[in-house]
């Protein structure tokens, strides 16, 4: 408890604190003399008692010291444990961060690896180059010479680096920077030992004016402050000896002044410069060993010589306990006047009649008070207290700096062994690198693994190969040929030929004249032709056609002409129907060209309709136009089987489905057809100028022979020069008859039809129509046949669906997929109805169609007579019907 807080339990001991008697002071000299008996002890209740007797003053003069002495000790220890904590913290972190430089220092890439990859590109050239003469023994000496000068220039890397890692270390150790951390930390332990110096010396203040005050004397004069702690600084120590000589010269009252002000004693001056302030704070000391035994006397260990003299400096701050002297204390008390500051210090006024006594009678000592005694065992308690938390700071500081510095000394030794450690494991994937390289030049072969060093590791990589390995024979695909088949190396030379003859003609034509085709089949069969001059080349068909007659070769072409005959032959019609001859698979069935369909229908842009857009070759690839049935199935696996290529190894497989689609997209690239709507607008163009020529013939012919022609006419047409139109009659009624009888003219004809626009375009060259391929794959074996699988497929929907007017004239004239015949009469009437003939032919609606959507059901049997009877009019059903091949030429060998 504070002596301050105030007890009522005690008050009879404040009587015992004021003065003496008179008839005591009085006492005869005998009883002056004798010796004073020791006063009770006071106990620590009785202290409030004396607090409540105190002067105001002097009460809040006590008060104020105390709450000083508490609050300033509280704040700075708090920042100087704020102060530890962050040096801790740094301490830990800048010995991590040491580690990770050095490590990353020790892990710097070096030239090894260079050196490495040099020689082992050198090594795998020269042996590429020159493989006989590894199996030398000169040439293998002188490879294992190279390999030694190699060991040599590794081993000089490996050394140079050992240097320069002991040399970091020996910079890292050089910095200073554990000493600097240990300075950081004992200036922490100074000031832990300055704050208890000067908390000492304000509760040795605080307890004599206590007493004083509770004394009734008057409060001592407040001592100095006390001397200054300072273990670490060197200005003392550094001082020049001028200085301090005279100083040591001036006396001895002058030192013991100086001795009995600072209460300590002046310690000798130290010579050490400033490089060995470190020795000062801590010291290492070796293991001393024993003369005679020749054992460890005294083990090694760490001496801080800062925390002797701190300590020492510290303990000269000790309050020295001083005898009771009433009179000194009265005579100062009236020498000194009393000051302002002071003042709740004066004491009460003397007794006069005690100031009356005898001058000549000597006085008698008066009793020690027990006030006082009691002051004097509190001065000695307090001195125990802070010298037991002297040594509990010295205990701290001493387990903290040798803490510091065995951490230190074993990280520093941890780096060494890493220098070391490294060291060896270099020089060791040295070794295994040279053992590597020898075994490779006894076994005379090249180096094909990769050779790395990662640090001081060699590692060889088996999945790094430095040259790429042998590839596997990889056959060939062959396919089998049959007598009677056409294989994909004869289709393709069929194509060039075919192709070649027909852009001799006229670029961008599709058909051929069937004299031209029979003539370049006959070359290619080795057949004479008449005008040919006998040239022979090799051939290039199956055996059954080679030395095919040439009557065989006109009923071939004339299979391929529709009627009315014309003489040109459709040149992909022809090789489509060659390709697919004798084939396992035959014609895709309905449902598997609705499955194609069902492919493409997706891929078909945006604003495109069914089936007017293209796509890409390699698209198209990957459809499944001609699906096998497999090996145990009548297919193409069965008939790859069976017939066999005789080779030395066996072949890789040939697909032939997947080829034969190529084959066709080749086709069609060779042949390209335009849209649907450009060849439609052709047509309706076509048929809109032959009424055109119609009309103005009839009017020309209505001139000639009018008698009533008046003399002046007033057409600005000229009269007609030459009899043409005489020649053919037109197709309409004559005129001239309804004009004689007072008819009316005739209505002029529409307008012609404008070329579409906005019209899709190819998405790149080389790409293949979608409705061109199905067209040229929906004919089946009659002509109603083909024209239901080419609405199943080409229609906007199913066999059931309605169709449109314009999709069915498409489908029936095979728009966007076939070129249009050439007209077979002189007047240049189109071969192929329009889409107005088409819809009075099979009764869709009166009028043009272009004034309501007529259909048609595709699958109505009504809808298909009349489909029939205007396919067997106009010749369309050559068009859906396939050709009959086989007939002409059969399954059989190659003597034709």
């Amino acid at each position: 408890g504070s002596p301050l807080e105030p007890d009522h339990a005690a008050p009879s001991r404040a009587k015992s604190a004021s003065p003496a008697p008179a008839k005591d002071a009085a006492a005869p000299p005998e009883a002056a003399g004798a010796p004073a008996e020791d006063p009770p002890p006071i106990g620590l209740a009785e202290i409030p008692g004396y607090v409540e007797k105190m002067e105001g003053a002097v009460y809040n003069v006590l008060l104020q010291e105390w709450r000083e002495l508490h609050a300033s000790f509280l704040d700075d220890v708090q920042q100087l444990f704020c102060w530890h904590r962050a040096h801790l913290a740094d301490f830990q972190n800048g010995l991590h961060g040491i580690h990770q430089r050095f490590i990353d220092y020790l892990q710097r890439p070096d030239d090894k690896q260079s050196l490495v990859d040099k020689f082992v590109t050198r090594f795998n050239s020269f042996s590429e180059e020159y493989p006989e003469m590894r199996k030398q023994d000169l040439t293998k000496d002188e490879l294992h010479q190279r390999v030694d000068d190699l060991q040599e220039e590794l081993r000089e890397l490996v050394e140079r680096h050992r240097a320069e890692n002991l040399e970091r270390l020996e910079d890292i150790e050089r910095s200073q920077w554990v000493e600097a951390e240990a300075e950081a930390l004992a200036a922490q332990v100074q000031h832990a030992v300055q704050l208890e110096a000067r908390r000492y010396h304000a509760a040795c203040q605080l307890l004599s004016d206590f007493y004083h005050g509770a004394m009734g004397a008057a409060l001592p004069p407040a001592r100095g402050a006390p001397p200054r702690i300072d273990a670490l600084g060197a200005a003392e120590e550094a001082a020049p000896a001028a200085a301090a000589e005279p100083k040591r010269k001036a006396g001895g009252k002058d030192k013991d002044k100086d001795r009995a002000k600072t209460g300590r004693e002046e310690e000798p001056r130290s010579d050490a410069s400033p490089r060995q302030g470190p020795q000062r704070l801590r010291r290492f000391v070796e293991a001393s060993l024993d003369v005679e035994t020749g054992e460890i006397a005294a083990p090694a260990c760490w001496e801080f010589p800062f925390l002797d003299r701190l300590m020492m400096q510290a303990r000269a701050v000790f309050w020295k306990l001083e005898e009771y002297s009433p009179a000194v204390a009265t005579e100062k008390a009236e020498l000194e006047p009393p000051k302002a500051k002071a003042k709740g210090r004066a004491s009460p006024a003397p007794d006069k009649k005690g100031a009356k006594a005898e001058e000549g009678a000597p006085a008698a000592a008066p009793p020690t008070p027990a006030l006082y005694v009691d002051l004097q065992q509190a001065l000695l308690a307090e001195r125990v207290v802070y010298a037991h938390r002297l040594c509990v700071i010295r205990d701290w500081a001493a387990r903290r700096l040798l803490r510091m510095s065995e951490a230190a000394v074993e990280a520093f030794a941890q780096f060494r062994d890493w220098v070391v450690l490294r060291h060896r494991r270099e020089l060791a994937a040295v070794a295994g690198l040279l053992e590597i390289v020898k075994e490779h030049i006894e076994g005379e072969g090249t180096i094909l693994a990769r050779l790395t060093f990662e640090g001081s590791h060699l590692h060889r990589r088996p999945n790094v190969r430095l040259r790429a390995p042998a590839p596997e024979p990889v056959p060939p695909s062959l396919e089998g040929s049959a007598p009677w088949r056409w294989t994909i190396e004869q289709l393709d030379s069929l194509l060039d030929a075919v192709a070649t003859a027909a852009h001799a003609l006229s670029p961008g034509v599709r058909t051929l004249p069937g004299q031209a085709l029979v003539t370049l089949l006959a070359r290619l069969t080795q057949s004479p032709t008449g005008g040919d001059g006998g040239a022979v080349e090799e051939p290039r068909v199956p055996p059954s056609w080679q030395s095919c007659e040439v009557s065989r070769l006109h009923g071939l072409c004339s299979l391929f002409d529709h009627p009315p005959c014309t003489g040109s032959v459709d040149c992909v019609e022809f090789l489509i129907h060659v390709g697919l001859l004798h084939s396992p698979l035959g014609w895709p069935t309905l449902e598997s060209l609705c499955r194609i369909r069902r492919l493409l229908e997706p891929l078909a842009p945006s604003g495109a309709l069914w089936p007017d857009f293209w796509v890409a070759p390699e698209t198209l690839a990957e459809v499944p136009v001609f699906s096998d049935g497999g090996a145990d199935a009548d297919g193409e696996t069965a008939f790859a089987a069976s017939f066999r290529p005789s080779t030395a190894s066996e072949p890789a497989a040939f697909d032939r489905p997947r080829e034969q689609l190529r084959w066709i997209c080749r086709v069609l690239q060779a042949f390209p057809a335009p849209l649907r709507q450009w060849q439609a607008w052709e047509l309706e163009a076509a048929w809109h100028d032959y009424r055109v020529r119609g009309l103005e013939d009839a009017e020309r012919t209505a001139e000639m022979f009018d008698d009533l022609k008046s003399l002046a006419p007033e057409s600005p047409r000229p009269a007609a020069d030459s009899m043409m139109p005489l020649l053919a009659a037109p197709p309409q009624p004559d005129p001239s008859a309804a004009v004689a009888g007072g008819g009316a003219q005739p209505p002029p004809p529409p307008p012609r039809p404008k070329p579409p626009r906005g019209l899709p375009s190819p998405p790149g060259p080389g790409a293949v129509s979608v409705r061109q391929l199905l067209a040229y794959l929906c004919p089946g074996a009659s002509p109603e046949e083909g024209v239901l699988r080419a609405l199943a497929v080409l229609g906007p929907g199913g066999p059931s669906a309605l169709v449109a007017a314009p999709d069915l004239h498409a489908v029936l004239v095979q728009l966007g997929a076939r070129p249009l015949p050439p007209p077979l009469e002189g007047d240049g009437r189109p071969r192929c109805p329009s889409l107005g003939h088409l819809c009075e032919e099979l009764e869709l609606g009166p009028g043009a169609p272009r004034a309501r959507a007529a259909t048609a059901r595709a699958a109505d049997p009504s809808g298909g007579e009349r489909v029939q009877r205007l396919l067997a009019r106009t010749g369309l059903g050559r068009r859906h019907c396939r050709v009959e091949l086989e007939r002409l030429f059969p399954k059989r060998g190659g003597d034709g």
